[in-house]
């Protein structure tokens, strides 16, 4: 089974925190090795960011990645103005999705 996941990959990098908690896989912070051309030395920035990546999503956490996207392909900022289940609503209010579906 391939895995095709959703959102922004984690850059490149090393000596980051990565952990596996029943059915996901948290990878935070670390070193990431950024090299520009007009400075030929290799520089490394500080990262302090979470990707998390669920090998086993309920259909509820695929429902709600796929109102995202199409709010994101509609330009709809308010999830509230969609005909959806109240209690995916309530899900749905525990995130900002728009920032979470940014690429």
């Amino acid at each position: 089974m391939k895995i095709l996941p959703k959102g922004t990959p984690p850059c490149a990098r090393k000596k980051q925190i990565c952990q596996l908690v029943n059915d996901r896989i948290f990878i935070s912070g670390g070193i990431s090795p950024i090299s520009t051309e007009l400075v030929e030395s290799v520089f490394k920035w500080i990262l302090d960011d979470l990707h998390v990546l669920d090998l086993k999503p309920s259909l509820k956490d695929m429902c709600m990645v796929n109102v995202w996207e199409k709010m994101k392909e509609m330009k709809i900022d308010n999830f509230n103005d969609l005909h959806i289940p109240l209690s995916l609503k309530h899900d749905m209010a525990a995130f900002k999705p728009l920032e979470l579906m940014k690429t």
